[in-house]
């Protein structure tokens, strides 16, 4: 499945996440429809599983109603 390139969506308050990834030491949000499950390094011929993930929710705070919060923003960072 991640020869093939299978991704998967997750979803906090009907808002998809977007895919974060570190690349050259840089952190850059790629809007993606949905998750790898994985890598794959043809260098060690290994598969990687990304088992964990960093979860950011942004939010906004609402101008009418004192302490009411809105999500405006969810990005998963995948880890192994």
């Amino acid at each position: 499945m991640i020869e093939r390139d299978y991704h998967y969506t997750l979803f906090t308050d009907e808002l998809p996440s977007a895919y974060v990834t570190n690349r050259n030491l840089t952190k850059i949000v790629k809007y993606e429809n949905g998750l790898p499950l994985g890598l794959y390094d043809p260098f060690n011929e290994r598969y990687f599983i990304y088992n964990h993930l960093r979860f950011t929710i942004l939010v906004h705070e609402s101008r009418e109603k004192e302490d009411s919060y809105s999500i405006v923003g969810f990005n998963i960072e995948p880890l192994s």
